[in-house]
């Protein structure tokens, strides 16, 4: 909205038809002298009043605007000098700026707004007391009620609205002013866009202006009981949701399992870093893949599962080590194969070779059968064979009780 401040007159036409600025400048908060004498502003500050969020919404619109979706978002909005003391019910609408970067205001707020072709629209939230989650000012703008009613000149001609007594919301979400919420400690040169829940994007660098962006979602817990406006730095092991883009520098990363990955070195170099109490990798349609030019490292204090439709394939040029303080259990449906050129059991130093079961079976069964026809010569002539042979028959016959069902080897 643009005013004169001497007279404090609206002056603008119809709303939604007005043609543009009265000045091509595009500089925010621009002003000149009017043709009246006074000082002409051609953007105006003003109080948000409602909030326009789903459909049904809409019904708070004017009628000709009721089933326009373009609103969703519009705020309904008090001019803090070119409508002051307006009733709600006679307060225009007013729709984002911009189509691509858009700050919803808390019921209280105060935005700036501007006419340009199509109607009314507010763009910033003024910092007004630099609380993150919300700068409300409630009834700031009919703080001085007036019978004045040449000062409505484009509004309804109606009795001035009543101050509330009662404690204002600041819609449906924001029930009350959140002073746990604390503002990002600024640096030189850099461009911070926080949310008014504790969620942040801080694009800046380190000393040596080297690039790093740091996302942010949730603030660390310890925050939340310090004073108000106490500026605060993000904080990779503590704050609930973290994505750091790092160039050249080091961090201070803290893993929360018992143990750290084997090989794993400093966090310093160009490196992206992510923490939160749970992080899922999904990949819909095609592959999900790692890479790592020198090692990869994976620690948990739980289980770790691998699980595969289809084969599971390790190839390494180098050596392979499974190594478990524990038991360790390998279980197939079918069949398990070790193919080497040479396999140790027991140690490093095994040296005894395993025994082949089937020709040792058939070398028991040849040694059993011998001992069962042996007979000695006597001075009498050849001895019978042994009285107990049938006990060795019965050994020959449990030979193959004795061979694995399942292990079998070369």
């Amino acid at each position: 909205m643009s005013y004169n401040k001497n007279n404090l007159t609206n002056l603008t036409s119809q709303l939604i038809k007005v043609p543009g600025l009265a000045s091509d400048s595009s500089t925010i908060l621009n002003s000149r002298t009017s043709a009246s004498g006074g000082e002409f502003y051609e953007l105006e500050p003003g109080e948000v009043l409602d909030f326009i969020e789903t459909d049904s919404d809409l019904q708070k619109l004017p009628e000709e605007l009721k089933t326009d979706q373009s609103y969703i978002g519009a705020i309904q909005v008090r001019p803090l000098y070119s409508g002051k003391d307006v009733r709600k019910e006679d307060c225009p609408f007013a729709r984002p700026l911009s189509v691509n970067e858009k700050f919803y205001p808390a019921i209280g707020e105060i935005v700036i707004l501007v006419e340009y072709v199509k109607g009314l629209y507010y763009k910033d939230i003024i910092n007004i007391d630099g609380n993150i989650n919300n700068n409300a000012q409630p009834d700031i703008s009919i703080n001085k009620l007036t019978s004045d009613t040449s000062q409505t000149k484009n509004y309804k001609k109606n009795t001035p609205p009543q101050k509330s007594n009662n404690k204002t919301k600041l819609g449906k979400v924001l029930i009350d002013k959140n002073d746990k919420v604390k503002p990002l400690q600024p640096h030189e040169g850099n461009y911070i866009l926080e949310g008014k829940f504790g969620n942040s994007i801080r694009f800046g660098s380190n000393k040596n202006n080297e690039p790093h962006i740091k996302i942010r979602n949730g603030q660390a817990t310890e925050n939340d009981s310090k004073p108000a406006l106490t500026y605060i730095e993000e904080d990779i092991n503590k704050d609930k949701n973290s994505i750091w883009l790092i160039e050249n520098d080091t961090v201070a990363f803290i893993p929360d399992t018992k143990e750290a990955p084997k090989n794993t070195v400093e966090y310093k170099g160009n490196q992206i870093l992510i923490n939160s109490d749970k992080i899922v990798f999904n990949s819909k349609v095609n592959e999900l893949a790692f890479f790592g030019k020198k090692n990869i490292g994976f620690s948990t204090d739980g289980e770790f599962c691998i699980n595969a439709t289809k084969d599971i394939i390790i190839n390494s040029k180098a050596n392979i080590k499974t190594i478990s303080t524990s038991e360790t259990n390998i279980k197939a449906g079918t069949r398990t194969v070790i193919d080497s050129p040479k396999v140790l059991i027991g140690s490093n130093g095994s040296s005894e070779p395993l025994v082949l079961g089937n020709k040792w079976k058939a070398y028991m069964t040849e040694l059993l059968n011998a001992i069962i026809a042996h007979i000695h010569k006597s001075g009498s002539g050849p001895t019978d064979m042994p009285l107990n042979d049938p006990k060795f028959s019965a050994l020959i016959a449990k030979l193959d009780t004795i061979l694995s069902k399942k292990c079998t080897t070369e």
